[in-house]
């Protein structure tokens, strides 16, 4: 069964419901309107937050990413590539065959513990690296993650972020690109 969302002001409503679909036995996503990469506003934001939440579920996903130029795919190879890769534009050091050969489950994920955050990130554009989150730090992770936790006492953490390539800060607010995965491959140490 596949569950097909159309992208609307507020996605934040399909994003709680999100385990509901899966729990009743949802293994797909589509979203219906083209996503904007550039994430120029909170649209854009909460619906790539969709994608990576789904993503983290498991679910296969169909969508489409609006025509933008000069598109680098470095930030988005953990999520599997849009139906319409062949109509992008993209930097020269990026293009569509890349981010197809790039993509593969379980590159940039994390975990959550009893007062820690575990965080995987094995995307072949970076520097392989596994870093922990304790306490207040992992609690400030899981809001910005889930769309919060734009306080001041936010701010060291979102830089910290940026700077490592686990966030994107843009137009439309804050992004947090791991997932949280919920659906372990078969056999699990493959990721």
């Amino acid at each position: 069964m596949t569950t097909t969302i159309a992208v609307t002001d507020d996605t934040s409503d399909v994003r709680t419901r999100l385990e509901d679909f899966v729990s009743s036995g949802a293994r797909g996503l589509v979203i219906t309107d083209p996503v904007d990469l550039t994430l120029p506003d909170r649209t854009s934001v909460d619906t790539v937050r969709l994608l990576r939440d789904a993503v983290g579920h498991g679910l296969r996903i169909d969508w489409r990413a609006s025509p933008v130029d000069g598109l680098s795919v470095t930030d988005f190879t953990h999520l599997p590539p849009p139906a319409n890769l062949d109509e992008l534009s993209f930097l020269p050091d990026s293009d569509a065959e890349s981010w197809l050969d790039l993509y593969s489950y379980g590159q940039l994920f994390y975990r959550v513990g009893p007062g820690f955050v575990s965080i995987k990130d094995v995307r072949p554009t970076v520097p392989a690296a596994r870093m922990t989150l304790e306490e207040e730090e992992a609690r400030i992770f899981l809001e910005l993650a889930e769309g919060g936790g734009e306080t001041g006492n936010s701010e060291s953490l979102r830089s910290e972020l940026v700077e490592y390539g686990l966030g994107i800060a843009a137009e439309g607010g804050f992004l947090v690109l791991p997932y949280r995965i919920r659906q372990w491959p078969i056999p699990f140490s493959a990721i």
